[in-house]
């Protein structure tokens, strides 16, 4: 069974509420709107037809004007991949179901995906942060977030970066003096005589 007839049976039990079927030579996944997302889990683990009864993992991905939250499903007994897919209201109200009624090891991946991304789960028993420090302020993987200069006392990563980019210049500077005021490849000392 491949994802086109997979979405066939989505779109036969879920209607319009089916938004996109794709599929190429590797990959593919169907996204729903967020109005049946944990029913179609639940129908896509239960149904004898495809039975995903792992989640491998749960993500997001940021479009900037809204979040797509991403299923990657595993029917072990049928051998089967599966990708589901929606799509949250908005970047302001970065929200989606909880499938952790639907999968308990769920629970983590949201919790992960909440901390790094800011996509909150409704209907979540314990959404909280997993990875980073309570108080961290913000959510790192966001592509509006920036990465903070110092985290009590620990450089950050732009702070880091910054340090790396001055390093450059004055290697830069140093091989341009080198080369005699253009930049070229480091020259090796010349040989005085001896051992060639």
């Amino acid at each position: 069974m491949d994802t086109k007839e997979i979405g066939a049976l989505l779109k036969e039990r879920f209607g319009d509420d089916v938004l996109d079927v794709f599929q190429d030579d590797r990959h593919g996944h169907v996204r729903v709107t967020q109005k049946v997302f944990v029913e179609a889990s639940r129908f896509l683990r239960d149904d004898p037809r495809t039975r995903f009864e792992q989640l491998h993992d749960l993500t997001a991905v940021d479009w900037i004007d809204h979040f797509e939250v991403v299923l990657h499903l595993c029917s072990l007994s049928k051998r089967l991949n599966f990708c589901l897919k929606t799509r949250t209201p908005s970047r302001d109200d970065a929200t989606c179901p909880s499938v952790t009624s639907v999968w308990p090891g769920a629970d983590w991946h949201e919790r992960e995906t909440w901390d790094l991304m800011g996509v909150r789960f409704i209907g979540h028993p314990d959404l909280r942060r997993i990875l980073l420090p309570e108080d961290w302020e913000g959510h790192p993987l966001r592509k509006d977030e920036g990465n903070p200069l110092e985290y009590h006392g620990i450089p950050g990563i732009a702070a880091i970066r910054g340090a790396e980019e001055r390093l450059r210049e004055e290697e830069l500077a140093n091989k341009t003096s080198r080369a005699g005021g253009r930049p070229g490849p480091d020259r090796a000392p010349a040989r005085t005589g001896g051992d060639a």
